[in-house]
């Protein structure tokens, strides 16, 4: 099983703080309540709420190497779980005095056997009795000082598994590979990556090379990042686009030929990039983004590309991210115009990282109409009506212009910010504008240093609510019984 556990930076910083900042550097224990995210065998831990216990009681007995509980203040922790509506508990103790690399000893392996068996054959039995809907899991944690390792317990077998990975969202992501994790190490090529390597470094690379990428829309933005991310090394990659390649796509749809016409775009495109890279891990998926194929394909990433021009594709991909935690970069292109004459070649670089910056709902730039997407997940009626009444623009949608070097130009800065995510090498940009044409002018470059490092409004309904909720939040209103005519339109 692969299992994650996904924080958000300050609740991470917060639970290491509480756990190895007792003056004496005793041990201490705490739970994290989660909510979870999971499909086909993958798992990942959304700890939302720390849950910690009264040093200065006589229930608690700790010292430099060791930290117990009386039984009687566990059982109304677990009670007050069973009444929760989290179905993920974690259990964290520290070992302060460990400087290297941590490790369960052979005393937490007798307690946590105890502790998972009582968790799996009494509360998680209980809660699934009386929530048929809800699947309940557990994982432990130790905290060293500068180290941590995490395990879980097959509930069939009885046995331990190590935790793959522990992420943190921040301004670059922290990506913590727990000390007991069965990992050989990532392989990339490095012949073929060297040059790239002495600019970003190996640990960087390795980095990079074992994210799983995701890309939604591959058209003529999206064939070009699919191509450039495997270029980086990346070597799992997620393709959804429900579209057919045109021959109007041709001008600017990378690897493309007339013979692939008629064809799924996602299919030309990973029959491309296998020839090109034949070990890469590519995942298909022909239909469109609003249905749960699509988002279990996606949850699970570890970034998400968004080569989409469609705001309520955005919408929902802004969405996903901040549900299940999973940066989300999107790029845009566009050209404007005028009585015959090009007067603007614009390029556009958003970035959500999920409760770290702002979303693209709360952000100051506006990313679509309030008021028109209030109404494009509604009931059928109600669209109906939205729609006689003028709230929304049903005017058939007229072909942009479209050319090949501006999508490059889109993807290029795309590229670069997500090699800064995982090898960081400045201060991230996480809205960028240019037009190519205004390089002139005295601010050819809008990275817009104002809204630059622009953090998550507290008041943001998705932001605050709906962010590391995994599959607790159902996205089923988004995809059944509504209108299913939009589509993921090629950019």
């Amino acid at each position: 099983m692969r299992c994650l556990v996904k924080f958000e930076s300050a609740l991470l910083e917060t639970l290491q703080g509480y756990l190895l900042g007792h003056p004496q550097q005793h041990e201490r224990h705490a739970f994290l309540y989660c909510h979870i995210a999971s499909v086909d065998g993958e798992m990942v831990y959304f700890p939302k709420q720390i849950m910690t216990f009264d040093e200065e009681a006589e229930s608690m007995d700790q010292g430099l190497c060791h930290v117990r509980v009386d039984k009687k203040v566990l059982n109304d922790l677990y009670l007050d779980y069973m009444h929760s509506e989290y179905s993920g508990l974690i259990s964290c103790h520290s070992h302060p005095f460990e400087q290297g690399s941590v490790d369960f000893s052979s005393i937490d392996d007798a307690n946590d056997q105890r502790q998972f068996n009582y968790f799996y054959d009494e509360l998680a039995a209980l809660k699934e009795r009386s929530h048929p809907e809800c699947s309940v899991h557990m994982a432990s944690m130790v905290f060293g000082q500068n180290s941590i390792a995490a395990r879980g317990l097959e509930r069939e077998t009885g046995d331990f598994y190590p935790l793959q990975k522990i992420v943190a969202m921040g301004e670059t992501l922290q990506n913590i590979v727990p000390t007991n994790a069965e990992t050989s190490g990532t392989y990339y090529d490095f012949e073929t990556l060297q040059r790239q390597e002495l600019a970003f470094g190996r640990e960087g690379m390795q980095r990079l090379s074992a994210q799983r990428v995701a890309i939604i829309g591959a058209g003529g933005t999206g064939s070009i990042a699919a191509e450039g991310i495997c270029r980086l090394g990346v070597q799992e990659l997620i393709l959804v686009d429900s579209d057919t390649l045109e021959r109007s796509n041709l001008n600017r749809w990378q690897g493309a030929t007339p013979a692939d016409v008629g064809e799924k775009k996602v299919a030309v495109l990973a029959r491309h990039l296998k020839m090109m890279f034949p070990d890469i891990q590519i995942d298909v998926v022909d239909e469109m983004l609003f249905s749960q194929r699509s988002v279990d394909a996606v949850k699970h990433a570890d970034l998400l590309l968004g080569c989409i021009d469609d705001n309520k594709a955005r919408y929902f991909m802004n969405r996903i991210s901040l549900q299940y935690l999973v940066p989300y970069i999107d790029c845009s292109s566009g050209i404007r115009v005028e009585e015959g004459q090009v007067v603007k070649l614009g390029t556009r670089l958003a970035m959500v990282i999920p409760t770290y910056t702002a979303c693209l709902d709360c952000s100051k730039i506006e990313y679509w109409d309030e008021e028109e997407m209030s109404y494009a997940f509604s009931d059928p009626y109600t669209r109906q009506e939205a729609i006689r009444r003028k709230y929304i623009d049903t005017q058939e949608e007229i072909p942009s212009p479209a050319v090949y070097p501006l999508n490059m130009l889109s993807v290029s800065m795309l590229l670069m910010e997500v090699m800064n995510l995982f090898a960081p090498y400045k201060s991230g940009f996480y809205n960028i504008y240019a037009n190519y044409i205004g390089f002139d002018e005295p601010t050819p470059l809008a990275a817009d240093l104002e809204k630059r490092g622009e953090r998550a409004d507290g008041q943001c309904l998705i932001c605050q609510d709906y962010a590391a909720t995994g599959d607790s939040e159902s996205l089923k209103n988004y995809f059944s019984d509504v209108d299913h005519t939009f589509e993921l339109p090629a950019v």
